[in-house]
């Protein structure tokens, strides 16, 4: 695992403090001083943003404001994401005090996946602090427990003096995967202006002109006025499904997904619609799996388990994920080529690219938004599928 020096990832704003009885309780946020502060802190902190991340992944950061210490100030958690700033088992989380109009640094710690959590125990007067720890060879995960030693809490939640967290403590999550994410250089173009008409994909950032964190309210503006269908998921997650059919397409299948989360986009996908390129490659839609890891080898093979009941005569589902870069390919055989059509040869024998979604780098997947947690992603090897 490789971990640009410094480099931080964010996910959200939550806002809580310790109350006597030791459970952290969600407060009001920061103010627009505090907010601004803590900006330019993590500016200076980080440096200036080196272009070749930003474009890819910019910097964005997830903070909460908890008195870890039950002094009456609030410190700080930072979750920072971007290209620069993350390995494949997470990504820096920092642990900031008040330092007159400013902060100063109390801990950095790599590696790290949300959800992050204040826990009730305390350490040296201070409240402990767990977060998840998987990826990067770290099977299965497990919740990772950082304790205060009098000056620092631990800067990998990997090895001791950090450790797993075996019996159930009470606590606040602070910072979760669905907390929102603030930009770090706001005011930068990091992108620049995309090419000549509204048909590129850009890893982590956009499909077409929907790019992520747009706004419900503003998706008549950035991309199209009328979505062909609204789907709220009460049962699951509560997100909402907003599609955009391809009607111009031959093949009749839907063009366009957003899923939105707080009336944020969070992911976004796009089925069989050929209108869509992907950013240096080109037309990605029906290449094998071979082809696509010919270019792009970053990525892992997932496979979708128990998806197939819900298409029948169909196998599971498959995935080709850079998560580094947040892009994920779905791989499924051809439309009307079912296993005894394979079996006689009338359609071709292999999975093909069917579907491209763009993520937040570094944060998980979810096939068709959060809809189906109980679907788990499961990894294998790419000689398993054709």
């Amino acid at each position: 695992m490789i971990l640009v020096s410094r480099r931080i990832v964010t996910t959200g704003l939550v806002v809580g403090l310790m109350l006597a009885t030791g459970f952290p309780q969600t407060v009001r946020k920061p103010t627009s001083k505090q907010a601004e502060s803590l900006r330019t802190f993590l500016q200076k902190y980080v440096g200036e943003p080196y272009p070749p991340f930003e474009r890819e992944a910019p910097t964005r950061y997830s903070s909460a404001l908890v008195d870890l210490n039950d002094d009456g100030t609030k410190e700080v958690i930072v979750y920072l994401s971007g290209r620069g700033w993350c390995g494949t088992g997470g990504c820096v989380m920092l642990i900031l005090a008040p330092d007159g109009e400013s902060y100063r640094l109390v801990t950095e710690t790599t590696i790290t996946r949300p959800p992050i959590r204040v826990l009730a125990t305390k350490s040296d007067g201070w409240h402990d602090i767990s977060v998840l720890a998987a990826g990067g060879g770290i099977q299965p995960g497990y919740e990772a427990e950082l304790s205060f030693d009098g000056e620092t809490f631990p800067s990998n939640p990997s090895v001791v003096p950090a450790h797993p967290l075996k019996n159930k403590v009470h606590g606040k999550t602070v910072i979760s995967e669905m907390s929102k994410e603030e930009a770090l250089y706001p005011n930068q173009i990091l992108l620049g202006e995309l090419p000549e008409g509204s048909e590129t994909i850009v890893p982590g950032q956009s499909i077409g002109k929907l790019r992520l964190g747009t706004k419900k309210d503003e998706l008549a503006v950035s991309w199209q006025a009328k979505p062909d269908s609204i789907i709220a998921h009460d049962d699951s997650c509560k997100d909402t499904e907003v599609v955009w059919f391809d009607n111009e397409s031959r093949w009749h299948l839907p063009g366009v997904h957003a899923y939105l989360a707080d009336d944020v986009v969070y992911e976004i996908t796009s089925e069989w619609d050929k209108r869509f390129k992907l950013q240096s490659i080109g037309i990605v839609f029906g290449m094998k799996l071979s082809d696509l890891q010919a270019v792009l080898p970053d990525g892992k093979l997932l496979q979708l388990k128990d998806s197939a009941p819900e298409r029948p005569g169909e196998a599971d589902k498959f995935f080709w994920i850079d998560s580094g870069r947040g892009i994920a390919f779905g791989l499924d055989y051809p439309r009307g080529s079912t296993p005894q059509n394979r079996l006689h040869r009338i359609h071709p024998l292999h999975r093909i690219v069917d579907s491209i979604t763009v993520f937040r780098p570094q944060h998980q997947f979810q096939p068709q938004g959060c809809a189906n947690p109980i679907q788990p992603l499961v990894p294998v090897e790419a000689s398993t599928i054709e």
